[in-house]
């Protein structure tokens, strides 16, 4: 399967916003531990 520029640029796209969810996630945990601490 050759994957288009356009199909690729999405991909990427929603990658980065899985990372981002992901850090937004774990920044949330960390300020949680720092007040519960």
């Amino acid at each position: 399967m050759q994957i288009l520029p356009q199909q690729s640029c999405l991909i990427n796209i929603l990658l980065q916003a899985g990372l981002r969810q992901k850090v937004d996630e774990i920044i949330k945990n960390k300020m949680k531990r720092r007040i519960m601490f």
